[in-house]
């Protein structure tokens, strides 16, 4: 996944932020600002911080207002986290009967050692600092209807330890002003900060070779499809992988894979017979955990349906030479539908 820079694959990120400090953690409030704003120098050139892949975020929570959705305080009932080496995005969507979602994105990334517990920090919109935090907002009556998408002017944190070892609590004050009008949004989510693997996984390479894909089942309105992938992409870093299968003629239906542990994680070899649930996503560092995201629509980049599977089911088997392995998957949506899909790909000691 790259960086949300455009509303598409994973719904745009959007996350403001209101005077969330001083209170208990993983809760906001009303308090007002009293820090100092604290600009770290910037790294040394060429260092970069963490890891490339999902991460896990928990207990988020948004309250404030944001453009015509005014007084809300909601849970997040869906959050996502992606970090590549520098640079980190946590995006929040809450709301019942209406729709808000918060994009936080972190220039220098969550693993940013200015980001320790008990940091407090204000950064104005496009500063650039060498750590930077920009938070973008929008809002509407339903899921990506946007009636509001606009970034912060001003953004300040405060980061807490969590109730978990290892864990912290971000909490987030972002300040919009575009209409003259100031509106305020607080939030606050806790997380682990990425580590790398033991070493003996090693780095994956990057370059990842795959060959017989295949997508079939029902996702959104493309009902009972089956097709060969016409395109794929794909990378492993050690630490993570990541495969995007495009497949359909006539209709588009993709499927998007994330593998926090990267295929060469011990528990993913031959025969092995996973099944993994968001709702049991594990925070340990180095976890294997697989996730997907399914769209389809009339053509590719259109559309029609665009949401994360809660269910992924996930089996390992020999390739057709000795250098190869196929992975099978399940998709669980919840509206019911599934999917089931493969590929070939170049075994992590092969490479």
């Amino acid at each position: 996944m790259k960086r949300l820079t455009v509303i598409g694959l994973v719904a745009a990120m959007a996350m403001a932020a209101g005077g969330c400090f001083g209170f208990e953690t993983g809760r906001s409030g009303g308090s007002s600002w009293s820090g100092d704003s604290i600009y770290p120098d910037a790294p040394p050139p060429g260092e970069r911080f963490g890891f490339t892949g999902e991460f896990a975020v928990r207990g988020g929570q948004l309250e404030g207002s944001l453009g015509p959705i005014e007084g809300f305080s909601a849970e997040a009932y869906e959050q996502t986290g992606f970090s590549e080496a520098g640079w980190s995005e946590v995006v929040l969507h809450a709301g019942t009967g209406y729709w808000v979602m918060t994009g936080l994105s972190v220039e220098g990334g969550l693993e940013h050692p200015a980001l320790a517990p008990g940091a407090r920090l204000e950064f104005p919109r496009d500063a650039d600092l060498g750590l930077s935090i920009d938070v973008l907002g929008c809002s509407g009556p339903s899921r990506d209807v946007f009636d509001y998408d606009e970034h912060a002017q001003r953004v300040q944190v405060e980061v807490q330890e969590g109730a978990v070892p290892g864990e912290r609590v971000l909490l987030f004050r972002a300040i919009f002003d575009d209409s003259g009008s100031p509106q305020v949004v607080e939030g606050s989510f806790g997380y682990v900060v990425p580590e790398a693997p033991p070493e003996a996984w090693g780095d994956g390479g990057g370059a990842l070779e795959l060959e017989q894909g295949t997508l079939r089942g029902s996702m959104g309105p493309i009902r009972d499809f089956s097709a060969a992938a016409y395109r794929y992409d794909g990378a492993d870093y050690g630490t993570s992988a990541n495969v995007i299968l495009h497949a359909g003629t006539g209709y588009w239906v993709m499927a998007g894979l994330n593998i926090e542990g990267g295929f060469g994680h011990p528990d993913l070899r031959p025969g092995a017979n996973l099944t993994f649930r968001d709702a049991e996503r594990p925070w340990e560092s180095g976890a294997l955990f697989v996730s997907v995201v399914g769209c389809s629509g009339p053509s590719e980049g259109a559309f029609e349906f665009d949401d994360h599977a809660n269910q992924v089911d996930v089996r390992i088997r020999d390739g057709a030479t000795p250098t190869q392995r196929v992975m099978d998957f399940t998709l669980h949506f919840t509206n019911g539908q599934t999917v089931d899909g493969s590929f070939a790909y170049t075994a992590p000691d092969a490479r």
